[in-house]
């Protein structure tokens, strides 16, 4: 991008997040009122490769423009953050997002974003727990773990899990979305 692209980029996912929530931006602090800035994610040629970084780095009301790729599992924590796959984007994948303990009257605002199977054990592709702030999702697609034989090892059952949790939040929103819970195991353990 360019100079000129890139604050046209801004303004135009400002204006899309206001209207997705308005009162996301402009955000005032005690520093007065500031921006929303964009933190572009791609798996290479950009100043971040993993959503997490983008997430940490972000101020709370920043934008995350995620370009086309395959990603680790998101968390998100404390503050207000918008994660969008970008216009262009074939297929933003993520390993399972996890969003817990987001205070009022944060918002955190999540489109077209895609949780094909996660890898990590037992752990739906989405979640949402002990959060009075609000979670807004928008067309993005869940699927949760196919189930599995017992690992008597790691102790884990080898059960399914859903596309998604909610627990313990009460301002959450979907529109758009898909949700398909894991497939069951039909085999047997000798």
């Amino acid at each position: 991008f360019d100079d000129v692209a890139s604050h046209r980029l801004a303004r135009m996912l400002r204006e899309t997040v206001t209207a997705i929530d308005p009162v996301a931006r402009p955000v005032t602090t005690d520093a007065g009122t500031q921006e929303a800035d964009v933190l572009v994610v791609a798996p290479a040629g950009a100043a971040f490769t993993e959503i997490n970084a983008a997430v940490a780095a972000a101020q709370s009301g920043d934008i995350v423009l995620v370009k086309s790729g395959t990603y680790d599992h998101v968390s998100i924590c404390c503050k207000s953050v918008s994660i969008i796959a970008d216009a262009g984007a074939t297929a933003v994948e993520i390993d399972g997002i996890g969003i817990a303990n987001l205070p009022a009257p944060n918002t955190v605002v999540l489109r077209g974003l895609i949780v094909p199977e996660p890898t990590l054990p037992e752990l739906p592709g989405f979640s949402v727990t002990a959060c009075t702030g609000s979670v807004r999702v928008e067309q993005c697609s869940f699927t949760g773990m196919a189930g599995g034989p017992p690992n008597w090892v790691t102790g884990a059952t080898g059960y399914a899990t859903d596309g998604a949790t909610v627990l313990s939040s009460s301002q959450v929103s979907f529109a758009h979305c898909t949700f398909v819970g894991g497939k069951g195991w039909a085999g047997t353990q000798e």
